[in-house]
């Protein structure tokens, strides 16, 4: 269970820098974004520069028609870093233009965590070394009625990039 809960609805959050999530860093709490945008956020540590928009830990996140946009992870998770047995349901969500310096562009599932994505759309997000879009290692993701799109930018690249865990589209 968790410590705490943080709800956040019709907002902005916006320019921020952090070493790690960028956004919010949640660890061990739980999440519930609602009408939200998230964007121009910066993880910038190069030894935890995780999650440029959010980052969880121990933690789960409920997001519903939520905007991630431009946000930066010197590492893993332009967008999204899930890891130590997170959970996370994104639902008509927009996640695009996110950057990694290593995995997952949009989002970087790891750890033993679950991504569900309902109705969303992952469009133009960039990640050195993987998973344009959605990095899963140790991990697994789900996604249901909901759009990829690469810009086609790094050779070699996944747009959905999975080991040693289950990526399963509907």
């Amino acid at each position: 269970s968790s410590l705490f809960s943080i709800i956040i609805q019709d907002s902005t959050l916006a320019g921020n820098s952090a070493g790690t999530g960028g956004g919010v860093y949640s660890l061990l709490g739980d999440l519930t974004l609602q009408n939200t945008v998230v964007q121009d956020n910066r993880a910038l540590s190069d030894t935890g520069g995780y999650g440029g928009g959010l980052r969880l830990s121990q933690a789960a996140l409920t997001a519903t028609n939520v905007t991630g946009a431009r946000n930066t992870a010197f590492l893993r998770g332009g967008f999204l870093r899930l890891d130590e047995v997170s959970t996370a349901g994104l639902t008509d969500c927009t996640v695009e233009h996110n950057t990694a310096g290593d995995t997952g562009g949009g989002v970087s599932n790891y750890g033993g965590s679950t991504l569900r994505v309902y109705e969303s759309t992952f469009r133009f997000n960039n990640a050195t070394e993987g998973g344009s879009e959605v990095y899963t290692d140790n991990a697994d993701c789900y996604a249901r009625n909901s759009w990829f799109e690469d810009l086609g930018s790094n050779a070699g690249d996944y747009v959905l990039h999975a080991e040693q865990g289950k990526l399963v589209l509907d």
